[in-house]
């Protein structure tokens, strides 16, 4: 694999870039609806939270529990904001250890820089909302996940459970973010070896032409279907 100096201090500095434009008058605006959602729905009793959460708004539950005692300290809404603001921040590294396990050191760099700086990304960090809770669980588990398929020794079964925890904690955290480790699980049928590190171009090139394939077989199946039905 391609080594880059200094990936390591890049990805600190994006990480610290994305924190810091997530923090940028992160308190000046008013909470929107969702957000008054949010905060409405942690600023209760415990015994009504649970009540809530077990019946009617179990979606994003994990994050109304770690909301509760935030909003406890204070409910300014930059500080409300700023969880948001970390768990994003925080997600930066485990974009580049993602990709430096499927690609290379140069690639897994990029990846996380976009990341940081990405606008949907800054847009969420800044909204007291659970997305950015869910995007660090979510890149956790794919962490996870790579690290246990690409470990050709597989010399510990930890990321597999850690996986498996990540998993039911990304049900809590929103009913779509179930889809991930479903979609962890049917990429396995594809998995029969440990994962090699792929250049992006290299991969879009075997996607292309397994899709290619597969394309190409339903013109000839088709006009001998038609043939058969017009002889017949």
């Amino acid at each position: 694999a391609e080594s880059l100096p200094h990936a390591t201090l890049t990805v600190a500095v994006a990480a610290v870039l994305c924190a810091a434009l997530g923090a940028y008058r992160v308190g000046d605006r008013s909470l929107w609806m969702d957000e008054a959602f949010s905060w409405s729905t942690a600023d209760r009793s415990w015994g009504d939270l649970f009540h809530l959460i077990r019946g009617a708004e179990a979606n994003g539950a994990l994050y109304s529990l770690f909301l509760k005692p935030w909003i406890g300290l204070d409910e300014a809404e930059g500080w409300m904001r700023l969880p948001s603001v970390l768990f994003m921040a925080a997600t930066v590294p485990l974009v580049y250890l993602i990709g430096r396990r499927l690609l290379d050191q140069r690639d897994a760099v990029l990846a996380a820089v976009l990341f940081a700086v990405n606008g949907s990304v800054i847009m969420f960090a800044q909204q007291v909302r659970g997305y950015a809770l869910v995007s660090l669980l979510a890149a956790l588990s794919w962490w996870c996940f790579v690290t246990d398929i690409t470990d050709t020794r597989r010399t510990s079964n930890r990321p597999a459970w850690w996986w498996a925890i990540l998993s039911v904690a990304l049900a809590y955290g929103h009913v779509v973010a179930t889809l991930i480790p479903v979609a962890q699980l049917v990429s396995l049928v594809w998995v029969d070896r440990p994962v090699e590190r792929l250049r992006p171009r290299e991969l879009v090139h075997r996607c292309t032409d397994h899709v290619q394939r597969r394309a190409d077989r339903l013109p000839v199946r088709f006009v001998t279907d038609h043939q058969q039905v017009l002889t017949g």
